[in-house]
């Protein structure tokens, strides 16, 4: 499996995954021998916060830990770009469980769709 930035020759079958996709900047694709598994992106949205754009991956391969993988992926990129302390993300209520177990927090009771937020710690 390899973890590429998005092209738009992507779009369509993200599109499948998140049909009201609309890529940001810094959107990546997880692809296995030529099909696309799942995809995901950021956005910065201040000089130290985040906002997450999508994390999916597509039914067939999800509970494989897939789902982490990405989203692990996404931190790591969201990190390296220095002193980002907050990442923020929109879930609906299917996405709650997956980004609570992931660390990040929130008052799921909001609604459907929920601002969650986890705070990015940086390890001496």
């Amino acid at each position: 499996m390899d973890v590429r930035p998005f092209a738009p020759s992507d779009l369509a079958a993200c599109q499948t995954l998140i049909p009201s996709l609309s890529p940001a900047e810094n959107y990546f694709v997880m692809e296995h021998e030529g099909a696309i598994l799942g995809c995901g992106g950021y956005q910065l949205t201040s000089p130290s916060e985040a906002m997450l754009h999508g994390c999916a991956i597509h039914p067939t391969w999800r509970h494989q830990g897939l789902g982490r993988y990405g989203l692990m992926f996404l931190l790591k990129q969201i990190s390296n770009l220095g002193p980002i302390g907050y990442v923020h993300v929109l879930a609906d209520a299917s996405e709650i469980e997956f980004f609570l177990a992931n660390g990040f927090r929130g008052n799921p009771s909001e609604g459907s769709r929920v601002q969650l937020t986890k705070r990015l710690t940086v390890c001496p």
